[in-house]
């Protein structure tokens, strides 16, 4: 459907907000019709994956939200070359295991900017972000040169020493929660100035949300 607006619009500037929710329950694609293959899957699995019927169904449906992902982009970029793509998560995937459930597994997901003129060395390969900062990535990718605006976080341009969301940080490879922090006493250096900062961003963000731009 997207691909078609597109096409139908092609010549107009146009964004796109898509939510996938195909490897969410109640998994009912038949996924092994569109050639998932489960044998191979199940053979091939490592052992911290159970293969089961119920996991490797839940496994179909990732792969089916992977290959939908991949056929939109490729069309999008034919019907589009110049334009550009963001793929990220809303939240880290619920599908886990025992062996994986460390904290990176538990609270991160994957943010991508992909396109024709995106240069890899506009990010750090190690950086870390939040999805507050995806929209002033956006307005400093899209926007001429010169051009101001206002925002509460940063953009992922600008290679923060940290990130932080409402519960989680992240910093040199680190990740944990504020309610870490709050319990060690041998805490980051950073730790009152993170804290600060994610209240500030907060009470900003409601401020916005039910007065707009006005500061009386």
């Amino acid at each position: 459907m997207v691909n078609k607006y597109i096409a139908e619009h092609k010549n107009e500037k146009t964004f796109h907000c898509i939510l996938t929710t195909s490897n969410h329950p109640p998994y009912a694609i038949d996924v092994d019709a569109l050639g998932f293959d489960r044998q191979q899957v199940a053979k091939n699995a490592p052992s911290t994956i159970p293969t089961d019927d119920n996991h490797l169904n839940q496994l179909g449906h990732i792969w089916y939200a992977d290959l939908t992902i991949d056929d939109f982009i490729g069309k999008a970029q034919q019907q589009d070359p110049s334009a550009l793509f963001v793929i990220t998560g809303d939240h880290a995937e619920r599908f886990s295991f025992k062996e994986q459930e460390d904290e990176e597994a538990i609270f991160t997901v994957p943010c991508i900017f992909y396109g024709r003129d995106v240069d890899p060395a506009w990010f750090e390969s190690d950086g870390v972000g939040s999805h507050g900062q995806i929209t002033p990535t956006l307005v400093e990718l899209l926007s001429p040169i010169g051009y101001k605006y206002t925002s509460i976080y940063p953009s992922l341009l600008t290679q923060e020493e940290y990130a932080f969301n409402k519960k989680v940080w992240a910093t040199n490879g680190d990740i944990g929660t504020f309610q870490d922090l709050a319990d060690d006493e041998l805490s980051f250096d950073f730790t009152d100035k993170l804290i600060a900062e994610e209240k500030a961003a907060e009470i900003v963000t409601a401020w916005r949300v039910v007065k707009g731009n006005k500061i009386k």
